[in-house]
């Protein structure tokens, strides 16, 4: 169970509204510092199709932030960021708010670096698209009142009511829990994005989302061989890394989970 002050520190301290200048976009949620990952969805056909990118958090939190930053700088496209539960652990990590637990914690502070904290630290709490003809679209990482609420294909529609208590937009999608859905529901498509860096799903693959006048789940298949090596060489202390990559828990247990809880960090 979370504390109540950990909740307060989980809402967005800031909502920007954005132009995505085009039609298409593609939202990337929780890559988690996987590049191996994420080379293979920016290198794909589908990638392709888009006219901007938004990472919807827990974007550096991984083997390899600034690999993540660099290839997310070099992009020629808008790129758009939020920060999710992810990069605020590792600012209350370097801040001191939050006491450090484990080796991986300290690491992930050296391994952003002081400009990677400040790039990170720029970044808003949510995004909203204005699209007129399609009702808006309201971007987030947890839900868009909490980073760490966790809203699945089976949340009961009063619980996401009050998560999208003054969400004017029509479509939301979040990450957070790393499992890819699409579902109508109180009056709005409520999409998970899925995970590129650690998806929980059946088969191997980096999961995102390709946004035009629907909402598109995408599936990128890639070398998990790579990404170990990659891993490896990072000498990023995170055991439990590449065995969930390799060994994901399934949807429906995460999903099963995830409804008996409501914020999860």
């Amino acid at each position: 169970m979370e504390s109540p002050d950990e909740i307060r520190r989980s809402a967005p301290r800031r909502v920007d509204l954005i132009d995505v200048g085009g039609a298409v976009l593609a939202c990337l949620a929780d890559v988690h510092g996987n590049t191996a990952a994420l080379d293979a969805v920016l290198a794909s056909e589908d990638f392709a199709l888009a006219d901007a990118v938004a990472f919807l958090g827990c974007t550096t939190t991984g083997p390899d932030p600034r690999g993540v930053l660099e290839r997310c700088a070099g992009l020629q496209m808008p790129v758009f960021h939020l920060a999710g539960n992810g990069e605020r652990r590792v600012l209350e990590f370097a801040d001191g708010i939050r006491p450090l637990e484990r080796e991986v914690d300290e690491w992930l502070v050296a391994a952003h670096g002081d400009d990677g904290l400040a790039t990170i630290g720029s970044w808003p709490g949510g995004l909203r698209v204005a699209r007129p003809q399609a009702g808006g679209l309201r971007l987030c990482h947890g839900s868009p009142r909490s980073d760490i609420e966790v809203l699945t294909s089976l949340t009961g529609d009063e619980r996401l009511r009050e998560a999208t208590t003054g969400v004017d937009e029509a479509v939301v999608v979040h990450g957070h829990t790393h499992v890819q859905y699409r579902r109508h529901a109180v009056g709005k498509v409520i999409t998970g994005a899925g995970s590129v860096g650690l998806p929980y799903a059946a088969s191997p693959g980096a999961r995102w989302a390709l946004i035009s006048d629907e909402v598109r789940l995408m599936v990128t298949p890639y070398d998990l061989d790579r990404a170990a090596a990659l891993i490896a060489a990072t000498g990023y202390p995170g055991e439990a890394y590449l065995k969930t990559l390799r060994q994901p828990p399934s949807p429906e247990a995460k999903t099963a989970a995830a409804e008996k809880i409501v914020f999860s960090n």
